[in-house]
C-alpha cells in the first residue's frame, strides 16, 4: 500500500481479475493438452511481452471440495478458472491482452462455452466481465513490481556483484569490455 495522505492508505493502480467459465464438452481435454504445452514450452503462454501482470493462473475445476462432512461432488458443467494480476486498470488491460495474443485467447477460452471468439476487443471484455467473481482478498508483495520485474532486477544486481569484483581484478580495457557485455546482455532490465 502507498501513502497519499498520512493515515489514509491508497492501493496501487493494480487489478485483479478472476473469471469463471463453463467449459465446452471437450473443453477439459483440449485445455489439459494446451496446458502441457506451454509447461513444456513457456513461450507459447505469449505472457513474456506483458510487463504488467504479476500473475496468471489458468486451471479446470473438476470436483467443488467438501466442507465438513459434505459429500466432494463434481462440477457440472466443469469450468475453467482463470486468476490474474495486473498493475493496470481492466479495460486497458483486456485490451492490451486481446490484441496481443489473440491467438491464444481463441486457443483457450475456445474451449469454454459462449465465448464470442477475439476479433472484437468489447465482445472478449463483456466476456470476461460477465463471468467475473469480485476478488475477497488479494495480497500484493511487491506492489510496484511485477514478477519479471522482480526478476530482471535480481538478474541485475546478480551481474553488478560480478562487475564488482572484477573492477578490482582487471585491467581498464578488460573492465571496459565487460562492462559493455553487461549493458547489451541487460540494457532492458535497467
Amino acid at each position: 500500500m502507498t501513502q497519499d495522505t498520512p493515515g489514509r492508505p491508497t492501493r496501487p493502480a493494480n487489478g485483479a481479475l478472476t473469471v469463471i467459465t463453463p467449459l465446452a464438452r471437450r473443453g477439459p481435454v483440449l485445455l489439459k493438452a494446451q496446458f502441457v504445452a506451454t509447461r513444456l514450452k513457456p513461450s507459447l503462454k505469449g505472457l513474456q511481452h506483458f510487463d504488467s501482470v504479476f500473475f496468471s493462473n489458468w486451471n479446470i475445476i473438476t470436483r467443488l471440495p467438501a466442507v465438513g462432512d459434505e459429500v466432494i461432488e463434481r462440477a457440472s458443467p466443469r469450468v475453467m478458472l482463470w486468476e490474474v494480476a495486473y498493475s493496470a486498470e481492466v479495460d486497458p488491460y483486456i485490451e492490451s491482452f486481446v490484441h496481443g495474443i489473440a491467438a491464444n485467447i481463441r486457443r483457450i477460452w475456445g474451449t469454454s462455452l459462449g465465448f464470442p471468439g477475439s476479433s472484437s476487443v468489447g465482445s472478449v471484455r463483456d466476456y470476461i466481465k460477465k463471468h467475473s467473481w469480485d476478488i475477497g482478498y488479494l495480497y500484493w508483495a511487491y506492489p510496484h513490481a511485477t514478477v519479471r520485474t522482480i526478476e530482471s532486477a535480481l538478474a541485475v544486481a546478480r551481474e553488478h556483484e560480478f562487475l564488482t569484483e572484477a573492477a578490482r581484478s582487471s585491467t581498464p580495457e578488460e573492465f571496459a569490455r565487460l562492462y559493455r557485455g553487461f549493458l547489451v546482455r541487460r540494457g532492458t532490465d535497467l
